[in-house]
Formats: C-alpha cells, sequence, structure tokens
C-alpha cells in the first residue's frame, strides 16, 4: 500500500522536473558592466539617458548608461514557415447510413488517402479502401479536400470520385446450375464539416456527406424460354448518407 510520504515525493519530484525544464528553456538578457561583472534579467527599459530597467529573482535594479560595457538581448527564434507544398495523410472511418435489402443496415467505410497539400489548405491525393455492401469492395478514388483555417476550430469541405472493385468474384456459387458474378462501379462522395486541430500537424475531421456506389451483378434470364441465355447484368445504385470521423497529419 502506497503511503502519503510516497505521493509527497512523487509530487516534489515533479515540481523539480517541471522547475528545471523551466530553467532550461529561459534564456535571460545580460547587462555587462564595465567592472566585469555582469547583470541577468529581463530588460523592460532602455534610455541612453536614464540607462537600462532589468528585472530579475533580486527585484528591479537601475543601471547608469556609463558603467555599461554591453548589452545582450535574448531575441527568441522566429517558428520555422511551414513550406507551401509538403506531404498528407488523411485516414478515416465511417457508416454509410440507408435503406438495402435487408432492411435499415450502416456500411463500414475504412479509407486511407495519400497525396501533396498546397498552402496548408488545399489537399489533393489518391485514396484506397474498404467498403461492404453486398459483398466486399475495394474503392480506388481520386480525393480533393479544402479546409477554410487549419490551425483553428473551422469548417471543410472535400470530394471523392472514382471507382470500387469487387473483392468477391461470385455472391453464390453455383445457384440453380448458375454462377452470380459480381463487379464493382463508379463512386461519387462529397462531404463537408469540422476540422479540430488536436496539434501544430495534424487535425481530426468530423464530417457528413452523400455517398454514391454503383455495383452489378450477372443473373440468369429465368423468364427467357432459351435454356443457353445469356446472363442479364442487374445494376444497383446505392445512395447513403456518410458520417465520418478523420484523422488529418500533413
Amino acid at each position: 500500500m502506497k503511503t502519503p510520504i510516497f505521493y509527497f515525493v512523487l509530487v516534489l519530484m515533479g515540481g523539480l522536473l517541471s522547475q528545471k525544464a523551466a530553467a532550461q528553456t529561459f534564456v535571460p538578457d545580460t547587462v555587462y558592466l564595465q567592472s566585469g561583472s555582469a547583470v541577468f534579467g529581463k530588460i523592460t527599459e532602455a534610455d541612453s539617458v536614464q540607462g537600462i530597467t532589468i528585472v530579475n529573482s533580486c527585484g528591479i535594479e537601475k543601471i547608469h548608461p556609463q558603467s555599461i560595457e554591453r548589452i545582450a538581448r535574448f531575441a527568441p527564434k522566429e517558428k520555422p514557415a511551414r513550406p507551401p507544398i509538403g506531404y498528407f495523410n488523411l485516414s478515416s472511418a465511417g457508416l454509410l447510413a440507408g435503406y438495402g435489402d435487408n432492411g435499415f443496415i450502416p456500411i463500414p467505410s475504412l479509407t486511407t488517402i495519400n497525396g501533396i497539400y498546397f498552402n496548408e489548405k488545399f489537399f489533393i491525393g489518391l485514396g484506397i479502401g474498404f467498403e461492404y455492401y453486398n459483398w466486399s469492395t475495394m474503392p480506388l478514388f481520386a480525393s480533393g479536400t479544402y479546409l477554410m483555417r487549419p490551425d483553428v476550430f473551422s469548417p471543410y469541405v472535400s470530394v471523392k470520385l472514382g471507382y470500387s472493385f469487387a473483392l468477391e468474384k461470385y455472391s453464390r456459387v453455383n445457384y440453380n446450375g448458375f454462377d452470380m458474378r459480381n463487379f464493382g462501379g463508379v463512386l461519387l462522395s462529397p462531404e463537408a464539416g469540422i476540422s479540430i486541430p488536436i496539434g501544430e500537424f495534424s487535425n481530426i475531421l468530423l464530417g457528413l456527406g452523400y455517398h454514391f456506389q454503383e455495383l452489378s451483378e450477372e443473373k440468369p434470364q429465368y423468364w427467357s424460354s432459351q435454356s443457353d441465355a445469356p446472363p442479364s447484368r442487374v445494376y444497383t445504385n446505392y445512395n447513403r448518407i456518410s458520417l465520418r470521423v478523420g484523422f488529418l497529419f500533413r
């Protein structure tokens, strides 16, 4: 069982470590005197007639101009500017909600996009994913995303356009003497939502959109009088509402 002394020591060590970190990050201004000594602190006033006013742990000190040899003022380094063009990855998980053959069953959707960004606002890339309708599909698509403000809580819009390939070649093998063959189709998915910055180079995207997916299947012509009639191609258009959560890293 941990005693109160244990927690006291733990808090004390945490305080010491934080003070040490703060001391390492603070770089004071320095006033070098004619006498050979130096005064460290933060310069609050500098005047050629009145002299220097410097604040440190000892208090406030006024230094006459004639006693000053030189002054070294601390200037924090400016944050380097991000390049206007760079690489990004956007991975997301979502649900495609709507009615199908089996009622209201949300369809899972997983995607990942890699590409380039321009000025941290325009994102263009190529994506791949996994979705399941009546059979598994692999969407391949081009994507475009626009963030209003990548550094603050702000809206965004995006669109995906591509083609989904059927991962299961046959949905029902030897159904009444016929193999039911699956095919993919065109996909289109516009989306809008909110971008939430969670770091200097990353955002969470919460989106709501429309998802269109065309798929098709070969079926036998039961109505045909010819026993050797070729199979018919039946197309199904899936219209879904997309609910998606994504992680953007750049």
